[in-house]
C-alpha cells in the first residue's frame, strides 16, 4: 500500500491504485458489488449486484498537485460529464456519485456533489471556461489518509 500519493504520476495511476485497494475490501467483506473496467463515462463505475435493489454508483477521482495549483474538472471548454452533473444536479448523481480527491500530502476527502459545489471556483460551472475546484477543500473537509478514504468508500457502498 502506498503511504502518500507522491508516488502517483497522474489521476489514472491514482484510479488504478484506488480500484485495486477497494476491490480487495469488497471481496474480503463479501459485498455484492462489481467494478467496471471501462471509464468512458466517469472514473469509476460500480454495480450493486442485487436483484431487488440494483444500483450503479460513480466515483470521480481528482489528484491535486501543488505544481498544477488547481483541481480541474471537465474539458477546456467547460463541458463534459463532471461539469454537467454539477450544473444540472440530477437527483440520481446527487445520491449515487461521490468525489475522491487526494493531495500530494497523502490526504484525501470523499465528498458528495453538494459539498464539492461549495468549492467551485468562480461561483459555479461556466461554459467556455476552465472550471476548477478550490484546493482548500482538502483542508476544510476533514481530510483523511488514503487508507481511511478507502474505508469511507466501503462505508458508503454498504449504505446503498
Amino acid at each position: 500500500m502506498r503511504i502518500n500519493d507522491d508516488q502517483f504520476k497522474n489521476e489514472e495511476d491514482l484510479r488504478n491504485w484506488l480500484v485495486e485497494e477497494f476491490q480487495k475490501k469488497i471481496s474480503a467483506e463479501r459485498l455484492n458489488f462489481r467494478v467496471l473496467d471501462s471509464k468512458n463515462v466517469n472514473d469509476i463505475l460500480i454495480c450493486k449486484e442485487n436483484i431487488s435493489h440494483p444500483a450503479l454508483v460513480f466515483i470521480e477521482i481528482k489528484l491535486y498537485k501543488t505544481s498544477h495549483n488547481r483541481i480541474h474538472i471537465g474539458d477546456r471548454k467547460g463541458k463534459g460529464f463532471q461539469p454537467e452533473i454539477l450544473s444540472k444536479r440530477f437527483i440520481y448523481f446527487d445520491r449515487y456519485l461521490r468525489w475522491f480527491i487526494a493531495s500530494e500530502k497523502g490526504e484525501c476527502v470523499f465528498v458528495n456533489n453538494e459539498v464539492l459545489s461549495k468549492y467551485l471556483m468562480g461561483k459555479g460551472i461556466k461554459e467556455r471556461k476552465h472550471n476548477n475546484i478550490d484546493p482548500t477543500i482538502l483542508e476544510k473537509e476533514n481530510p483523511a489518509s488514503l487508507s481511511s478514504g478507502i474505508e469511507k468508500i466501503i462505508k458508503w457502498l454498504k449504505m446503498i
